[in-house]
């Protein structure tokens, strides 16, 4: 999955890894890892936000990554 843009569920902010995180859909809650991102530009995305995030590393079951913004987009 490294390298893979996946569809994540924002679910919220974690100060201690200054990431956001959710699940993708292949991902259910408290079953499966979450996925760990970092967001791109000056908005953080909000609990419920739909984003693309660009997989850079897998670590036992969770995915760690940054937030992918639209083609021309400066949020």
């Amino acid at each position: 999955k490294i390298g893979r843009t996946v569809e994540v569920l924002c679910e919220d902010y974690d100060p201690v890894s200054e990431s956001c995180y959710g699940r993708s859909a292949a991902d259910a809650p408290e079953i499966d890892g979450k996925v760990f991102f970092r967001q791109a530009g000056r908005n953080r995305p909000a609990p419920g936000d739909l984003v693309k995030v660009c997989i850079e590393d897998v670590v036992d079951y969770d995915m760690y990554g940054k937030q992918v913004l639209p083609d021309g987009a400066d949020m």
